[in-house]
């Protein structure tokens, strides 16, 4: 165990106001940092930064790789999600958000390409989620579901539903698979090699058989709190966590 900075102090940016997230695997570390710049004229703006470092399994960890061009253009609205290849793969995909316009890029760690990009001329329209590599598959989750992947069973899918693809890179294309869709672009999403995982929430109401002292977690976020406030005393909130299991992966032709 151990820590090490992604940063030296820096008058330009301020260091308490950073945001990190990991991707490992046998031969790298990839951190995804978001730091406040400081602007001369005044106020701030995120800045995004993905930095690379050579690891070992005896322990070593390098310097950053390539630490100039670790910083993401300026036009970089936010990030969503990293998904590094695994074992020795030298490959990583990561999404990013430039102004309306959403993109997910592959990367080839060992030289610092970019060897293949995603690109969506509207944020909302389309967005492509990383999940996971198997060999030389990467596994995404496709924000809103594809038109055909809709059916009329699919009533209680939202507007910002999930369906699941993979873009093979022999081909470079991207493929939905057929039969796998999620209610909703917040469900997560785990898979293996025969199995899918999808975990969602949802708040629901009940007629009320509650007391006057049912218990409101004083923790809940500020949109379910504003719905439980709007609703009529004669219901109860309920919160519900479902767990959708497709254990035939194997079988639709990949």
């Amino acid at each position: 165990m151990g820590s090490m900075l992604d940063f030296e102090p820096d008058d330009n940016f301020e260091n308490w106001l950073e945001a990190h997230e990991v991707a490992v695997n046998t031969n790298w570390l990839v951190t995804r940092a978001s730091r406040m710049r400081i602007l001369e004229q005044g106020g701030m703006r995120i800045t995004h930064f993905l930095n690379v470092r050579m690891i070992s399994n005896s322990g070593y960890v390098g310097p950053v790789v390539r630490p100039s061009s670790s910083r993401l253009p300026d036009t970089v609205y936010e990030t969503t999600c990293m998904a590094l290849s695994e074992g020795t793969g030298n490959l990583l995909a990561v999404g990013w958000r430039v102004l309306e316009e959403g993109v997910m890029t592959i990367m080839d760690l060992k030289t610092g390409d970019r060897i293949h990009t995603i690109q969506s001329h509207h944020f909302l329209s389309s967005i492509q989620i990383p999940l996971k590599w198997e060999d030389d598959k990467l596994f995404l989750k496709i924000i809103p579901v594809r038109g055909a992947q809709r059916s009329d069973s699919d009533t209680d899918v939202d507007d910002f539903g999930v369906s699941l693809g993979y873009l093979d890179l022999a081909d470079r294309r991207l493929k939905v698979i057929p039969g796998l869709v999620f209610n909703c672009s917040r469900d997560l999403i785990y898979l293996d090699r025969t199995t899918v995982y999808g975990v969602s929430t949802k708040l629901d109401r009940l007629d009320n058989d509650c007391s006057e002292e049912t218990h409101i977690d004083l923790n809940i976020d500020l949109e379910s709190y504003a719905l439980l406030m709007s609703e009529e005393d004669n219901y109860c909130p309920v919160y519900i966590a479902s767990l959708t299991v497709y254990d035939f992966w194997n079988v639709p032709e990949l």
